[in-house]
C-alpha cells in the first residue's frame, strides 16, 4: 500500500465589513467604562497547514468562496481585565450591517494601561442563543458554551455555514477593530484511490473517536496573540471530562480495483490528544493516545474476505494525533496491494480469527457481506476434562476421533451464523461441521444479524454432548484497555459503554485491589442490549453456580430458524429441568438441562466446596479464572465485594438502602461515583430460576447476579430488590442467576 500523507492547505483571508444597530440592550454602569462608536474589519482567518512530505500547492484543491466561510450573523460579548462580562450580549445580521454602515457600540475602558476582551460568535443563525450566553457572565464560563453533536451535520449551522469565533483586544483609544474569525472545526478532506493491482475492494469509510460537542468560543482553548492570531495550548484538549466521544455513522463507499479516485469531506471538532514517539507511518498506531480521532475504511479482498485499516489524524503520519480547529486535512490514500498486517500496523487483515480456549465468545459481525473465519479450538478444552478424574478418565478423543459440532439452540428465530470451511467456503444448507481429531470447527457471522448460539461437539453417532461452547454474536465490543481517567467512570466502546466504580476509602473494596484500571460491562452476559429497559434483551441468562452454560427464557431455534429438535424441553419452558442432582461428567454431556435438587447442591459428590465458581484444582489456582467460568476471553465472573458501592451502607452489611436513582423501573441505576449523585450504570431485574422447581420467578421485581465467592457451601450472589440492595446474598449453588462480567 503507499504512503498516506497528510496535507494541509492556506486560505485566502475573506473581507467583511458589518454595520450595527447604535442602541444597547442596557445601560452600561459608570465602573464598566465608557460607551463608543467604532468601525468594524471581520475576516476568516487562513486556514493553517503543516508540514508535507510532498510538496502541494494552493491550487492542489479549489476552496473557492463556498458557503463555509461565509458570515452571515454573529454575537458580540465584552469581558473585562478581569474576565467578567461588561454590558450585554448583542445579535447582529450580517446583511443590515451591509445596509446600515460600519459603527458599533461597544464598552471601553477609561483607564489607559487596561484592556478588555471583545468575543465575536459567528454563525449562531438565532437571535435565541441569548439564553444560552446569559449564563456566560464569565470567560470561563464562555469556554464551556457548546454545542452537542451526534452526527455529522450537526457540524453545520444553516446553509452549510460554520461556527466561527475571534477575540480582540480593546483599549481605551480603541477606534476601530479588526477582528479575525477562526472556524470551529477542522475540514478533512480523504482522497481514496484504489488501483487496479490491489485486489481488494473498498466497502465503507467511517470517521471515528469524534468529539461530542463543539465549543462556540473555541480560541478560549488557544493562545492569542497582540495581531489575533491564535496558536495551541497543551494538549489533551478537549479533556474527558469536558466531552465525550462518537462515532461518525459508516458510509457506503463502493471503490473497486482500478475505479476513479473517489474525494470526501467531513467537518470534525477540535481533538488534540498528543504527540508519540513513532518514528514510521506504518508504525503509527502503536501506543496511540485515547480518543484519538482516526478513519477506518473497511474492504474485503479477492476471496471475500474482510480487511480493515486505520489512519490516525494529526500533523503529520507519524506521531502527531492532534486535530486542531481552523486547519484542512488532505489525505490521499492509495492502496496499491491489501498491505501487509504483520510489518504495517495500520491494516488488519480479518479474514481469519483463531480463538483462544474459552467456553464463551463475542463475536462482532462485520456491516458488510464479508466476515471473518472464526476458528474454534476443541482438543484441549475437550480433553483437558475428559482426561480428569471429574471426566472418568476416559472419554478423550484421539487423532481419529471423528466428531460433530452443531446448533444446541440458539434465540434467534433466523440464520445467524454459517458453518463453513477453513477458507471461508459455506456449503448451501449446512447445518452442521464434521471433522477428526485435533482440529478446529469454523463458522461465520451473518452481517446484520444478532443473537446467541449454543455449540456442542459430539462424537459421531453419539447423542450426548463432549463439550459446548456459547456465541454473543453482538455489535457491543467492551474491549476497552487504558488506565482509569480521574473521575471518569463510564468508557465509551463500540455498541455501548463499559464502567468501573468508585471503591472506597478503606482499601478493602475489589475496585481498590484486584480491580484497579479494570472494567466491567454495561450488560449482562449474553443480553442484547444494555438500554435502561427490563426485557429478554437485556436480562441476559441464568447460570448455575460452577456451570459454564447458559438457560434462557426466551422460545428457543435451530440453526434455520426452525423450533430446535436436539432435546425435548419441559413442558411451559425452553429448556429441560430434571428434579435430583448430578455429575461434573453429566453436567457437560446435557448442556441444556437444569438440575434443581432443592436446597443441595446441583452436583453430587463435590469435591469443590471451598473454590470459587466449582473450580477444578487440577486446571487453575483458586484466584484465577475458573476452568468453567462462562465469560468470553479476557472477561472472568467477579467475586464478593465487587457491588458494595451499590448499598448505602457499603460493607458495614449485606443489607442496605439501594445507592441509585430513586425511581425503581424494573432495574436501577446504581451510582458509580458518589452516594446519591454522579454516573450510573443500568442494572435490570432478571429474576432467578429456583433451585426447587428450575422455573423462573420474579423476572419484574428482583435482580440476582453471582459472584465467584463461597462462604462454606454457600454461593455468594449480588442481589436487589425496589427497596433493598444485599450486596453479599447467600444461596444454594442450585439457584440459577445472572452474570455481568468484568475484565480480568
Amino acid at each position: 500500500m503507499n504512503t498516506l500523507r497528510n496535507c494541509f492547505l492556506a486560505l485566502a483571508a475573506l473581507m467583511v465589513t458589518a454595520c450595527a444597530d447604535e442602541s444597547f440592550d442596557r445601560t452600561s454602569s459608570a465602573d464598566e467604562g465608557k460607551e463608543a462608536l467604532v468601525s468594524l474589519s471581520l475576516r476568516a482567518a487562513p486556514e493553517s497547514y503543516g508540514t508535507s512530505t510532498r510538496a502541494i500547492t494552493e491550487g492542489d484543491v479549489n476552496e473557492g468562496t463556498a458557503t463555509d466561510y461565509k458570515v452571515t450573523d454573529f454575537w458580540l460579548l465584552e469581558y473585562n481585565e478581569n474576565g467578567v462580562m461588561i454590558g450585554s450580549p448583542r445579535y447582529f445580521l450580517m446583511e443590515e450591517f451591509e445596509e446600515a454602515g460600519s459603527s458599533l457600540p461597544i464598552i471601553l475602558p477609561t483607564d489607559e494601561s487596561t484592556e478588555y476582551q471583545c468575543v465575536l460568535l459567528a454563525n449562531t443563525h438565532a437571535q435565541g442563543f441569548s439564553t444560552t450566553l446569559s449564563t456566560a457572565t464569565t470567560l470561563s464560563a464562555l469556554k464551556a458554551v457548546c454545542q452537542d453533536v451526534s452526527s455529522f451535520a450537526d457540524l453545520y449551522t444553516g446553509e452549510n455555514d460554520l461556527l466561527m469565533n475571534g477575540i480582540v483586544k480593546i483599549t481605551s483609544t480603541t477606534e476601530s477593530l479588526s477582528c479575525l474569525l477562526y472556524r470551529n472545526v477542522a475540514k478533512l478532506t480523504l482522497q481514496l484511490t484504489n488501483q487496479a493491482s490491489s485486489g481488494i475492494k473498498i466497502t465503507s469509510v467511517q470517521v471515528r473517536s469524534v468529539p461530542d460537542c463543539l465549543f462556540n468560543a473555541d480560541l478560549l482553548y488557544k493562545n492569542i496573540a497582540d495581531d489575533g492570531s491564535a496558536t495551541s495550548k497543551s494538549y489533551p484538549s478537549p479533556s474527558i471530562s469536558e466531552t465525550g466521544f462518537i462515532d461518525f455513522v459508516a458510509e457506503d463507499c463502493e471503490i473497486n480495483a482500478g475505479d476513479e479516485t473517489k474525494e470526501l469531506m467531513y467537518y470534525l471538532p477540535r481533538n488534540c490528544r498528543g504527540v508519540t514517539d513513532a518514528t514510521l507511518e506504518s508504525q503509527k498506531n502503536v501506543d496511540v493516545p485515547d480518543y484519538a480521532t482516526y478513519v477506518e475504511i473497511m474492504a474485503e479482498d479477492e476471496n471475500a474476505l474482510p480487511l480493515r485499516y486505520r489512519f490516525y489524524l494529526g500533523m503529520n503520519m507519524t506521531n502527531d494525533f492532534n486535530v486542531e480547529s481552523n486547519y484542512h486535512y488532505i489525505l490521499p490514500i492509495s492502496f496499491a496491494d491489501k498491505g501487509d498486517a504483520e510489518l504495517d500496523n495500520r491494516v488488519e487483515d480479518l479474514g481469519h480469527v483463531t480463538l483462544e480456549e474459552a467456553n464463551s465468545y463475542l463475536i462482532n459481525p462485520m456491516s458488510t457481506e464479508a466476515q471473518a473465519v472464526y476458528a474454534v479450538p476443541i482438543f484441549d478444552r475437550i480433553n483437558s476434562f475428559w482426561s480428569s478424574t471429574d471426566g472418568l478418565g476416559s472419554n478423550a478423543i484421539g487423532s481419529s476421533t471423528e466428531w460433530v459440532a452443531e446448533v444446541i439452540w440458539q434465540d434467534q428465530a433466523e440464520r445467524i451464523f454459517n458453518f463453513c470451511s477453513s477458507e471461508g467456503a459455506v456449503t448451501e444448507g449446512n447445518t452442521q461441521y464434521a471433522s477428526k481429531g485435533n482440529d478446529f470447527f469454523y463458522f461465520k457471522p451473518i452481517a446484520g444479524k444478532t443473537g446467541n448460539v449454543l455449540i456442542g461437539v459430539r462424537r459421531s453417532g453419539e447423542s450426548t454432548y463432549l463439550w459446548s461452547w456459547h456465541l454473543w454474536i453482538t455489535d457491543y465490543n467492551p474491549s476497552y484497555t487504558s488506565a482509569w481517567q480521574e473521575g471518569i467512570y463510564s468508557y465509551s466502546v463500540d455498541g455501548g459503554h463499559v464502567y468501573r466504580y468508585a471503591g472506597n476509602t478503606t482499601g478493602t473494596n475489589a475496585w481498590d485491589t484486584e480491580y484497579v484500571n479494570k472494567y466491567i460491562m454495561d450488560r449482562n452476559l449474553g443480553a442484547l442490549s444494555g438500554e435502561n429497559v427490563s426485557n429478554t434483551n437485556t436480562r441476559g441468562f441464568h447460570y448455575q453456580f460452577g456451570r459454564k452454560d447458559p438457560f434462557p427464557n426466551t422460545t428457543l431455534y435451530g440453526i434455520d430458524g426452525e423450533p430446535q429438535t436436539t432435546f425435548t424441553a419441559t413442558s411451559g419452558d425452553c429448556i429441560r429441568r430434571v428434579s435430583g442432582s448430578t455429575y461434573f461428567y453429566v453436567s457437560i454431556q446435557y448442556p441444556y438441562i437444569f438440575y434443581h435438587p432443592g436446597s443441595t447442591d446441583w452436583l453430587s459428590s463435590n469435591s469443590y466446596t471451598s473454590n470459587r465458581w466449582n473450580n477444578p484444582s487440577w486446571n487453575t489456582s483458586d484466584t484465577g479464572k475458573s476452568f468453567f467460568d462462562p465469560c468470553p476471553p479476557g472477561w472472568k465472573i467477579p467475586y464478593t465485594s465487587s457491588y458494595n458501592f451499590f448499598s448505602t451502607t457499603g460493607e458495614d452489611g449485606t443489607t442496605g438502602v439501594p445507592n441509585a436513582i430513586s425511581t425503581f423501573s424494573q432495574g436501577w441505576n446504581f451510582y458509580m461515583s458518589a452516594v446519591g449523585s454522579g454516573e450510573t450504570t443500568w442494572f435490570p431485574t432478571t429474576g432467578m430460576r429456583s433451585n426447587s422447581s428450575g422455573q423462573i420467578s420474579e423476572t419484574t421485581s428482583r435482580g440476582a447476579y453471582w459472584m465467584t465467592t463461597l462462604n462454606n457451601t454457600v454461593a455468594i450472589s449480588f442481589e436487589f430488590t425496589s427497596s433493598n440492595v444485599y450486596s453479599s446474598y447467600g444461596h444454594s449453588r442450585s439457584y440459577g442467576c445472572s452474570i455481568r462480567c468484568i475484565q480480568e
